[in-house]
């Protein structure tokens, strides 16, 4: 099953809760080690971690899970998983994918009610079609102003562009190139100079659903259960933003919403504390 939009989530909800109601084992495997496989395996740990049916393998092609990130994450998210039937096949790669599992390219077979390909993505077809796309590169390849190395009247954003100076493919970039890319079809067409894209140090919260969330800067990471209200918060904003019906009309939901996810992941952290004096466990995990 494809991870990808709200609707490929309730389907997974849905194909999760059958298997739960016609009493056949949670064996589940999910394809990619990357932030969207670990958010996912955090969750389904967060909802099923009880059943003792639950087995889960993750399959990743690199040596380490979150490869680009900081090493520290990967060794925390298998020490945070060791309490439960998890297992890792890092520098693996996936041959085949049937309706009963996974068979890797060494041939280990692992068996899988549900599978999750959270691994990889591929390009959509139109940017080879229309030229976009170079016959030796994947994605669009464009200029540090986001325009088309192949088309002066095309500029691409998001996961499909392939700058000079690569970036990482998370949506709070797409959404910084798309406001650029906006300014500069303006600057094109007024004669003007077009700006290049330059990335904005971000910090990044990656939720691991109630075990924890980790705050990443640069090459320091910050570990507590607490920062997955920050998390819920900041993805209440970015989904405000991008509303259709504009950023005003849609805080009341967002409020709620945030309201829904610290209630479900912080507060439980807070009312838990058996000593109110002693501080939430923040800790780092990567300092350099």
């Amino acid at each position: 099953m494809p991870f990808r939009s709200v609707a490929d989530a309730l389907a997974i909800e849905h194909r999760l809760h059958a298997l739960v109601q016609q009493g056949k084992p949670l064996r589940i495997v999910i394809a990619g080690g990357g932030i969207s496989g670990v958010e996912a395996l955090g969750e389904i740990l967060r909802r099923h971690r009880e059943d003792a049916s639950l087995s889960v393998d993750v399959v990743e092609a690199d040596e380490r899970l979150l490869t680009g990130l900081p090493p520290a994450l990967d060794i925390d998210i298998r020490r945070q998983c060791e309490p439960y039937a998890v297992k890792f096949h890092t520098a693996s790669v996936i041959a085949s994918v049937t309706a009963k599992g996974v068979r890797l390219a060494d041939g280990t077979r692992l068996r899988s009610g549900l599978t999750l390909w959270t691994a990889g993505l591929a390009p959509p077809t139109l940017l080879r079609e229309s030229g976009l796309s170079p016959p030796h590169q994947i994605w669009a390849d464009v200029h540090q102003t986001l325009q088309s190395r192949h088309a002066d009247n095309t500029f691409v954003i998001g996961d499909a562009a392939q700058l000079p100076r690569a970036v990482g493919k998370q949506a709070f970039r797409a959404i910084d190139m798309g406001d650029l890319a906006a300014a500069n079809v303006q600057r094109l067409l007024d004669g003007h100079a077009l700006k290049p894209f330059k990335p904005a140090p971000k910090p990044m919260l990656i939720g691991f659903g109630d075990l924890q969330t980790y705050l990443v800067a640069g090459r320091k990471v910050i570990a507590s259960k607490l920062l997955a209200g920050a998390k819920e918060g900041a993805y209440q904003v970015y989904m405000s933003q991008m509303a259709p019906e504009g950023l005003l009309t849609s805080l009341p939901a967002a409020a709620g919403r945030l309201w829904q996810g610290w209630r479900q992941l912080a507060l439980p952290q807070l009312v838990s504390l058996a000593d109110f004096r002693k501080l939430p466990d923040f800790r780092s995990i990567r300092l350099l």
